[in-house]
């Protein structure tokens, strides 16, 4: 796990803003996070697909609706999908 430059770590949280301000039309996002090993030291960067449920900045997660909770720290890009699956042109 490595932390964001200060550059990465702003994009960020702009695309966490625009998440906020969207997460009651519950958006089907595409997010790019770090997933620990269970076994040993490390982990892997994978891409999670789902429709936001809640973001909750105090606990610092992403609920999606299928009930996976996304660490905030553990997130690198977040990017939202329309209805058909087609990532948008613009990340939030």
């Amino acid at each position: 796990f490595t932390e964001l430059a200060e550059d990465e770590a702003a994009a960020l949280d702009r695309q966490l803003r625009l998440l906020e301000e969207r997460v009651q039309n519950r958006p089907w996002v595409v997010l790019t996070c770090f997933q620990p090993d269970q076994r040993k030291a490390g982990g892997a960067y994978v891409e999670v697909q789902g429709r936001v449920k809640r973001l909750d900045a105090t606990a610092g997660a992403i609920t999606l609706a299928d009930g996976r909770e996304i660490p905030i720290n553990y997130i690198l890009e977040i990017k939202e999908e329309d209805t058909y699956g087609e990532t948008g042109e613009d990340n939030i």
